[in-house]
């Protein structure tokens, strides 16, 4: 998703689904995956549909092994070899602790603590 929404990418990671449609509650529009019964976000510069093959649990994490059966991509962000336009794409990076950094050809980061 673009650098710009951020904030929505750290709320959707805290957000629950089972209490909260979240993608309704943060106004981010989606559609429905061919393969697998999920929602895919319009905003994202690329998706993929895994069916699930194997979860293992560590500890407080859980490990998930998929088959990825479906992948799509904003062609208009992309060159023709594939690769990310930068000119086009602001790809947020997850620092952690709520700061995300910008990958393009310029760098800033912001802070979604509050």
């Amino acid at each position: 998703m673009p650098f710009e929404l951020a904030e929505k990418i750290q709320q959707l990671g805290t957000l629950s689904g089972e209490e909260v449609d979240k993608f309704r509650a943060l106004g981010l529009s989606t559609f429905e995956a061919t393969c697998v019964n999920a929602p895919i976000l319009k905003d994202a510069y690329v998706a993929y549909e895994c069916k699930v093959r194997d979860v293992q649990t560590y500890g407080d994490h859980d490990w998930f092994v998929g088959d990825m059966v479906a992948f799509y991509r904003n062609e208009e962000f992309f060159l023709e070899n594939g690769l990310p336009d930068l000119d086009k794409l602001q790809i947020p990076l997850y620092l952690g602790r709520s700061l995300y950094g910008k990958f393009d050809a310029d760098v800033k980061i912001i802070d979604t603590y509050k």
